[in-house]
């Protein structure tokens, strides 16, 4: 394929939308619902819209299905220039929302409400599935009481897993 063809061939893709990201503002934790009649609804406007604002466009894509199948939903929106703002630009959508106080809008308060229950292997789950790993500042005082008295002898309770990990040349908790 010479280079030429592969141009003609983007060429008839056509222009590529890009996203222009929102600045400044202050994070929010949303929730969507549909509005109106499902045919008048513009979800890949509505995912854009999240988008620009700092939004994962995979986790914003499914709040818009969950709200389209009539389910509960929250995102995190990193940087909301103003609630009214996003209200306006989702309502134009077909979708209404409400907010949590930016305050609350912490990644762990996201976690803990997008966290399944354990499952039988008795790990967290996300509701996407992904298994809830232990991060690197976890203290091994912390993972004692999950993994019993005998979980890494020889460090202290105040010891990062992290730093743990590194010294037994491990980088993660299975090995």
């Amino acid at each position: 394929m010479t280079k030429s063809s592969l141009r003609e061939q983007f060429e008839r893709l056509g222009h590529i939308q890009g996203v222009d990201p929102i600045l400044s503002g202050s994070p929010a934790i949303v929730s969507l619902r549909l509005v109106g009649k499902l045919e008048e609804t513009k979800s890949v406007e509505a995912v854009i819209a999240l988008r620009r604002r700092g939004a994962p466009t995979l986790k914003a894509k499914r709040a818009v299905e969950a709200a389209l199948e009539r389910k509960a939903n929250v995102l995190d929106v990193p940087t909301v220039e103003s609630l009214r703002a996003l209200a306006e630009d989702l309502q134009r959508f077909g979708f209404a929302m409400s907010a949590e106080s930016a305050t609350l809008a912490s990644s762990t308060n996201v976690r803990r409400r997008n966290m399944k229950e354990p499952g039988l292997d008795g790990r967290h789950r996300d509701k996407d599935g992904e298994i809830h790993k232990k991060r690197g500042d976890t203290l091994v005082g912390t993972l004692r009481k999950e993994y019993g008295s005998d979980f890494a002898k020889g460090y202290r309770s105040d010891a990062r897993l992290g730093t743990v990990l590194n010294k037994e040349g491990a980088t993660s908790l299975r090995e």
